[in-house]
């Protein structure tokens, strides 16, 4: 794939997690995402292709709607750096997170990806919640 190329996908890949996408269509079959510890994910976690396809669901189960502003981009060869503004917005309360129903969270994402075949091998994110 060219720069141009995988950056039209990860955009694509992009506004497909706002709309509740299946993620399949994005990752290869034995993908890996890894996402360090962050105010949703204390712990960290690391997600196979199953995990990252019932995230999704439990996220659109208590998100009414979310956003990803694509801030920056670095891409060489089939790696790629992002930088992005997630905003998402709740169906319901989140007591331990102190949000309310129609309150809105924000973020900045540093998103860190391998491409194989046109799709999403390795992801690796660094999610700073704002609030």
């Amino acid at each position: 794939m060219t720069r141009n190329e995988i950056l039209v996908f990860l955009q694509r890949y992009l506004r497909g997690v706002e709309e509740g996408a299946d993620p399949s269509a994005f990752y290869t079959p034995d993908a890996v995402l890894i996402e360090h510890p962050n105010k949703l994910a204390p712990k960290g976690v690391t997600r196979d292709l199953a995990a990252i396809i019932e995230a999704g669901k439990r996220g659109q189960a208590i998100l009414e709607r979310q956003t990803n502003e694509l801030e920056s981009a670095v891409i060489e060869s089939d790696h790629a750096a992002l930088t992005l503004r997630w905003t998402g917005w709740f169906k319901i309360d989140i007591p331990q997170l102190d949000v309310k129903a129609g309150d809105a969270m924000r973020a900045r994402f540093a998103q860190f990806y391998t491409l194989r075949d046109g799709r999403i091998a390795r992801q690796e994110t660094f999610d700073c919640f704002e609030s």
